[in-house]
């Protein structure tokens, strides 16, 4: 059993790693998001008329996109852990959502 638990720890970690290399982008009205897997913020572009935007108009677009590109990171990387775990875990009551 100590043997799946750490192939399973082990899997985990390699999918962690992983998710460090894929990234999600989000565009609202040409503000521009792309984080990683893991919710690391890489990159915000604003569009290239910014200027003629409201000041509060730019911070809801901001706001939205990086809010959606948070939201997408957590739902992937919830999704490949629990993938990742799947079958190694041992079958007890409550581990199913531990992921």
């Amino acid at each position: 059993m100590m043997n799946k638990i750490q192939e399973a720890k082990k899997q985990v970690e390699q999918t962690k790693s992983e998710l460090d290399n894929k990234q999600i982008e989000v565009e609202k009205n040409g503000v521009k998001v792309v984080i990683t897997g893991n919710g690391a913020v890489k990159d915000i572009q604003v569009p290239t008329n910014f200027q003629q935007l409201e000041k509060e108009e730019l911070e809801d677009l901001i706001t939205l996109a990086v809010s959606e590109a948070v939201s997408k990171s957590i739902d992937l990387k919830e999704s490949s852990l629990k993938e990742a775990a799947q079958g190694m875990l041992p079958n007890m009551p409550g581990m199913d959502n531990l992921f």
